[in-house]
């Protein structure tokens, strides 16, 4: 029998956003948060560029940055949240979400910096990096 999954900083899951799977990039290490009652983890996820439309472009990825990135790809700040461990853990443990490869100390850093440069991060995503010394 396969040790439970444990979410850590830099993993990656591919999970249900939409009609289709997205890759959700995990940005902290779990946390307890009294508030959820349990321990948590920053989570972002990508999206395509749109060839026409609005996007944040505060943090592009471009092919090759990642193994899943093939095309310029935002970090979709706006919906960034704080994911239950429990529930992350249940769900790669049932084959729902997939693991995927981790991302670079240089990509990590960049969509580190995105969460700052966004005017779409949320004020309690950004209370929650800097109590965490993200």
């Amino acid at each position: 029998m396969n040790a439970p999954y444990l979410p850590y900083r830099k993993g990656t899951v591919l999970a249900p956003s939409g009609p289709v799977d997205h890759l959700h990039i995990i940005c902290s290490n779990p946390v307890y948060s009294a508030e959820h009652g349990c321990d948590v983890v920053l989570i972002v996820n990508i999206s395509s560029v749109p060839v026409v439309g609005v996007y944040d472009n505060s943090c592009i990825l471009n092919a090759g940055e990642h193994a899943f990135v093939r095309h310029p790809t935002y970090l979709a700040y706006s919906r960034s949240v704080l994911w239950r461990c429990p529930t992350i853990i249940d769900k790669v443990d049932s084959g729902e979400y997939r693991t995927h490869d981790n991302v670079s100390d240089a990509v990590m850093q960049k969509i580190m910096a995105g969460f700052r440069a966004s005017q779409h991060t949320a004020f309690k995503v950004l209370r929650f990096i800097d109590r965490n010394g993200l």
